[in-house]
């Protein structure tokens, strides 16, 4: 008999399987289930695949089998909660889970980027459409089709990268007649002037007095040390080294002031600074116009699609 292994951690199935778990109200069952590859369980024993036991790819398809194949029989335990609890239950999670069961989720989800946004309209089916790839290809298909195996649709799909490059091109278009890019760009340095001017400037004064005062100050010091070694009693040395020391401590701690300062400017935007921000905001509409016209564009550029 094949065993179905498991990696052990949890996830949203792992909480479902256990909500189903049969066990919690005193009964073990077997076959409710069936993933083989050539037969499955039926209500006489085991019977070959058919078509409702295969996908659209016509790979065999895990699927829950019905009430009256599943075997059941006590465990031997105690319930832990009334079986009439686990019925309702079951009968929430079977219409909640009903939309979405047998569609598979795609493992990458900015692959899809129009992912939830798609609808197929083909003969008023309204079904939400699926990103899936088929030979390599992305498409969106019918939910409803790959949820019934084809029974209750036709296999409707669109091409993911062109239905994206369609949409980037539609908004780009409506979008462009709004706007010059010259006045855009004027528009954006304005604004970025004006985020500038509303910062505090008293970094910069603060600076230039600082760096008046130190040159002040080491003149000064020269002075004072010529002074010092042209001294004719020790009295005379003394008050002047006192100067000194003192006016050179105070070099010190504005020269420490200054980098602090430095630091500080060093970190405010300048003119070239701004005007490589604007740059950068414009080149998004280029960036836009080149994904809506290079066939697998947002594959190749999923960072992109990422940080705008």
């Amino acid at each position: 008999m094949p065993f179905h292994y498991v990696t052990g951690k949890w996830s949203p199935s792992t909480v479902r399987d256990l909500i189903r778990n049969s066990l919690i109200v005193g009964e073990k069952r077997y076959g409710e289930r069936s993933e083989g590859k050539h037969r499955r369980l039926d209500a006489q024993g085991w019977r070959y695949l058919d078509e409702s036991d295969l996908d659209a790819n016509d790979d065999p398809k895990t699927t829950r089998n019905p009430a009256h194949v599943v075997i059941s029989a006590a465990s031997g335990a105690d319930p832990m909660i009334p079986k009439s609890l686990h019925s309702e239950i079951q009968a929430k999670l079977e219409l909640r889970g009903h939309s979405q069961r047998g569609i598979p989720r795609a493992r990458d989800p900015a692959k899809y980027p129009l992912s939830g946004r798609v609808f197929d309209l083909t003969d008023n089916c309204g079904s939400l459409m699926y990103g899936a790839t088929q030979s390599g290809r992305p498409l969106h298909k019918c939910g409803r089709y790959m949820s019934t195996g084809g029974s209750e649709c036709n296999n409707n799909a669109v091409d993911a990268e062109a239905l994206l490059g369609h949409l980037l091109s539609s908004l780009f278009q409506s979008v462009r007649p709004l706007f010059n890019i010259g006045d855009l760009g004027a528009e954006l340095t304005r604004l970025a002037l004006d985020e500038l001017a509303s910062e505090p400037s008293g970094g910069l004064s603060e600076l230039e007095h600082v760096e008046q005062k130190l040159d002040k100050l080491k003149y000064e010091l020269n002075v004072i040390g010529r002074n010092l070694a042209r001294s004719v009693d020790e009295e005379a040395y003394n008050q002047i080294h006192l100067e000194f020391t003192r006016v050179k401590n105070e070099i010190e701690q504005l020269d420490n002031r200054r980098g602090e300062l430095l630091k500080v400017a060093c970190q405010r935007k300048t003119c070239d600074d701004i005007d490589r921000e604007v740059e950068m905001a414009l080149s998004v509409l280029n960036d836009i116009q080149r994904l809506a016209a290079t066939p697998g564009g947002s594959a190749r550029n999923t960072q992109f699609a990422r940080e705008t």
